[in-house]
C-alpha cells in the first residue's frame, strides 16, 4: 500500500510538474503574441516578407529576326561561409577552391581562394559576422555559368547544406548599340520609359509575382527557397518593321554628314509608301562631349519651320481649289515683294524678269510665286484665311501623325478662329512657304507619302506583331484617308515633284541610278541672342523609285551653318547617298543582275577581313564566288587569293585580348564584350586601332576601338 502510494505521489509530481511547463509555456505564447506581438510582428516583417519580382520582359525584334532589345538574367555568387558543417566544409574546400579559381575567378589562385574562404569562416566562427554569410564570389554571371557553379564541389549540396547563395537579377541589352537607340527606347525603374519600350510596355513587361525573401546583413535580400532555375514569367516579344541593313546605312550615313556639315543634328526616316510601315529612323544629336549620339526622338519630338517643303501643300490646295491650273502664270517682280512691310526673297532669278507657270514656282521653289499666289486668293478675308487651313487639315498636316511612339508632339498650324489674336495679314504668305508653322519630321514625311501613294494616307508604324505565349497579335496596316486630294492634282504634283530633281533645287540628284522625285526646304532659326551666328534647317523629302514608288524618305539637318546650309548642298547629297546604298542592296533580290552582281563583287574582292564565319559563307555562296574553307569555328579569318577567297580559322588564345584589327564594330564588341571586356567605340567603319595590344592578359578590362 506504501508502494502504491508513494507511485501515486511521483506521478502527482510528475503532472504537476507538467501542468506548471504547460503554464509557462501558454503564458509565455500569450506574452510574446499579446504583450510583445507587435515587436515580434514588426521584426519578421522587416527581415522576412513577400517581395514584388516583376517577370523578364519581352524581346523587341528587328523583322527579320534580329534582337534589337533583349532581357538577359545575370547572377551574382555568394556564400555563406558559415552554413556548411565542418565535414563538408574540409572534404570539398580543396576542390571548390580549384573550380572557382579555373571556372569562374582567374584573378587568384586556388591557393589563394582557399585561404580566404578558411580564414572567413574562422572569423565567423569566432563572433564576426560582417560578410560571411553572404560572401561575394562573383558578380554578373551568365546562366549558363550559373549552371556549371552549381556543380563546384560543396555547392552541389545547395544553399543549406554547401552555402551557395544566388541573388538574381536582369540587364536589358541592345545587340546594335547606338542604332535606332532612341527609337527602341530605354526600359528605366526611375523615370518614364521612352521609344518603344514605353509604347508597348503593357505587352513587354513580365507578371510580376511574390516570392518569400529574407533579409541579410547588409541590407540584401535573398530568397528563403534555393533559387528556382525556371525563369520568371515573360512578357511579350515585338517584332518591328525595321530593316537592319537599311537602319544602318540611314545611321552611318547620317552621321558621315553632320560631321562633315558641322550641323547640330539629323533626321533620317524610311517609310513604305504602300503600307505606312517605318523600315529606319534615325536620330542623331550632340551630346556634352560633342559626340553624335541617339539622344532625343526628335523625328517625332522637335517640330520645327519647315520652309520650302511646304509649298507643295500650298500649291496642291490652290489646284484643288481651282484657282490655279499647270499654265497659270505669274509675275515674280523680281524674285522680291513687299507684303505690308515685310519683304519676300527668292534665292535664285527665276524667269529672268517674265511671267512663270506653275512648273517654275514649285520646281525652282519660288518664295514670291507661292507666297503671292496664297495671298491673292487666300487673304481676302477670314473665310478665305479658314479655306487654306482646312485644305491643310484634309491633307493630314494639322494632325499628330499616329505613329506607335510616346512623345509625338503636336503640330503648330494657326486658326484664323481659334488663333485670331495671332493670325495677322501676313500669316498667309509667310505660311504658304513654310514659316510661322512647325512640323516635326515624322509629319511632314507622312504628307508626302501621301503623295507618292496616290493620295491615300497611311499611318506610319513600327511594329508589325506582338508575340505572347498563347497567341500572336498581327498589326495591319491602317489607311487614314483614302484621298487627300483629287487624282489629276496628286498626278500634277507627282510631275512636279519629278521635276524638282530633274531640273530644279534637287538637281543633284537627277544621275541616281534610282529615279526620284521631292522637294527641298531650307529655314532659318529663330535667332535668340545677338551676335548669334544665323543657323538653318534644311530638308530634303520625297520617294523612290519615282515612277513606282516604293519608299518614302526625309532628311533633315538641324543647326547648319555657313558656309553649307542650303537643304541642296546638305540634306540632298545625304538623301542620294542613302538611296544609292539601299538600292545596291535592293537589287541583290533582283535575280536578273545575278550576273552583274557576282562580276562586280568578284573584281572587288576585300583584301582582308574578320568575322562571324557563317556570316562570310552566306555571302560568298549568295554572290556565287568560289572559296576554301580550313575553319569549322565560328569565327574566321578571311583574305582573297587568286580571284577566290580563303576562309582561315580566327585563332586567339584563351584569356589573352584577341587581335581585332580588320572587323566590323558589331563583330567586334560582340566577340570583346563576350570575353568579359568593356569595349567603347570612336568613328566608324572598322577596327583600326584598339587600345589594349593583342595577347595581354584578360582581366575585365576597358577596351577602346577606333574605327574608320
Amino acid at each position: 500500500m506504501n508502494k502504491r502510494n508513494e507511485l501515486l505521489a511521483r506521478v502527482y509530481i510528475v503532472m504537476t510538474f507538467f501542468v506548471l511547463l504547460s503554464l509557462l509555456i501558454i503564458g509565455k505564447v500569450f506574452y510574446i503574441n499579446v504583450i510583445e506581438g507587435d515587436k515580434w510582428k514588426d521584426k519578421i516583417s522587416n527581415n522576412v516578407k513577400f517581395i514584388d519580382i516583376k517577370g523578364d520582359r519581352g524581346n523587341i525584334y528587328a523583322k527579320d529576326g534580329s534582337m534589337l532589345a533583349i532581357t538577359s538574367p545575370l547572377f551574382d555568387v555568394r556564400m555563406d561561409l558559415l552554413s556548411p558543417n565542418d565535414s563538408n566544409f574540409i572534404k570539398n574546400i580543396d576542390s571548390l577552391s580549384y573550380f572557382i579559381s579555373t571556372e569562374l575567378r582567374s584573378d587568384k589562385s586556388p591557393e589563394e581562394w582557399k585561404r580566404i574562404l578558411v580564414d572567413g569562416r574562422k572569423a565567423g566562427k569566432n563572433g564576426s559576422k560582417r560578410g560571411m554569410k553572404f560572401f561575394l564570389i562573383k558578380r554578373n554571371i551568365n546562366y549558363d555559368e550559373l549552371i556549371k557553379v552549381k556543380k563546384f564541389p560543396l555547392f552541389r549540396l545547395g544553399q543549406n547544406k554547401g552555402g551557395i547563395i544566388i541573388e538574381r537579377k536582369t540587364k536589358r541589352n541592345r545587340p546594335y548599340k547606338d542604332l535606332a537607340h532612341r527609337t527602341i527606347g530605354i526600359d528605366r525603374a526611375t523615370a518614364s520609359k521612352v521609344g518603344l519600350e514605353g509604347a508597348y510596355d503593357k505587352y513587354l513587361k513580365g507578371e510580376t509575382t511574390k516570392r518569400l525573401m529574407k533579409k541579410l546583413r547588409g541590407g540584401s535580400w535573398i530568397p528563403l527557397e534555393e533559387i528556382n532555375d525556371k525563369p520568371l514569367s515573360k512578357g511579350d516579344d515585338i517584332v518591328t518593321n525595321i530593316d537592319i541593313r537599311i537602319q544602318d546605312i540611314v545611321h552611318q550615313t547620317i552621321l558621315t554628314n553632320i560631321h562633315n556639315y558641322n550641323a547640330e543634328a539629323g533626321v533620317g526616316i524610311i517609310m513604305e509608301v504602300k503600307t505606312g510601315k517605318i523600315i529606319a529612323i534615325t536620330n542623331l544629336s550632340k551630346n556634352r562631349d560633342g559626340a553624335y549620339v541617339e539622344r532625343l526622338n526628335l523625328a517625332i519630338g522637335k517640330k520645327f519651320a519647315p520652309g520650302s517643303v511646304m509649298k507643295t501643300a500650298t500649291l496642291m490646295s490652290l489646284l484643288e481649289d481651282g484657282y490655279i491650273d499647270e499654265n497659270t502664270t505669274i509675275d515674280l517682280e523680281g524674285g522680291k515683294k513687299n507684303f505690308r512691310g515685310k519683304i519676300i526673297k527668292d534665292d535664285e532669278d527665276i524667269g529672268r524678269g517674265r511671267r512663270v507657270k506653275l512648273w517654275d514656282v514649285l520646281v525652282h521653289s519660288s518664295n514670291v510665286g507661292t507666297a503671292k499666289w496664297a495671298d491673292l486668293y487666300y487673304n481676302k478675308n477670314r473665310s478665305a484665311n479658314k479655306k487654306f487651313i482646312n485644305k491643310l487639315n484634309l491633307f493630314g498636316l494639322a494632325e499628330k501623325s499616329g505613329i506607335d511612339l510616346v512623345g509625338e508632339v503636336n503640330p503648330v498650324i494657326k486658326d484664323p478662329t481659334l488663333n485670331k489674336h495671332q493670325f495677322n495679314r501676313n500669316t498667309i504668305p509667310w505660311m504658304a512657304h513654310g514659316y510661322e508653322m512647325e512640323l516635326t519630321p515624322i509629319q511632314i514625311l507622312r504628307y508626302y507619302n501621301a503623295i507618292a501613294n496616290n493620295g491615300k494616307l497611311m499611318k506610319p508604324y513600327l511594329v508589325s506583331k506582338i508575340i505572347s505565349q498563347e497567341n500572336t497579335i498581327d498589326i495591319k496596316p491602317k489607311v487614314l484617308k483614302e484621298k487627300i486630294a483629287s487624282s489629276k492634282t496628286i498626278s500634277i504634283i507627282k510631275k512636279l515633284l519629278e521635276g524638282v530633281v530633274q531640273e530644279g533645287t534637287g538637281s543633284k540628284l537627277k544621275n541616281s541610278k534610282i529615279k526620284i522625285a521631292g522637294k527641298t526646304g531650307t529655314a532659318q532659326e529663330e535667332v535668340k541672342q545677338t551676335g548669334q551666328d544665323k543657323r538653318y534647317n534644311s530638308s530634303f523629302v520625297g520617294y523612290f523609285p519615282a515612277d513606282k514608288p516604293k519608299y518614302s524618305m526625309i532628311i533633315t539637318m538641324f543647326g547648319c551653318k555657313k558656309p553649307k546650309y542650303y537643304a541642296s548642298q546638305v540634306a540632298v547629297p545625304t538623301f542620294g547617298k542613302i538611296v544609292e546604298k539601299i538600292a545596291s542592296i535592293e537589287a541583290f533580290n533582283d535575280e536578273s543582275k545575278r550576273k552583274d552582281r557576282t562580276e562586280y563583287a568578284s573584281a572587288n574582292l576585300p583584301q582582308n577581313a574578320i568575322g562571324y564565319s557563317d556570316d562570310f559563307k552566306k555571302v560568298l555562296n549568295y554572290l556565287e564566288i568560289p572559296y576554301d574553307r580550313d575553319n569549322r569555328g565560328a569565327w574566321s579569318k578571311v583574305k582573297s587569293k587568286r580571284g577566290k577567297m580563303e576562309i582561315d580559322e580566327f585563332q586567339f588564345r584563351s584569356k589573352r585580348v584577341p587581335n581585332v584589327l580588320g572587323m566590323g564594330a558589331r563583330d567586334a564588341v560582340y566577340f570583346l564584350e563576350n570575353l568579359g571586356l568593356k569595349v567603347e567605340l570612336e568613328g566608324y567603319g572598322k577596327v583600326v586601332k584598339q587600345s589594349i595590344p593583342p595577347k595581354t592578359r584578360l582581366n575585365h578590362q576597358h577596351i577602346k576601338l577606333v574605327l574608320k
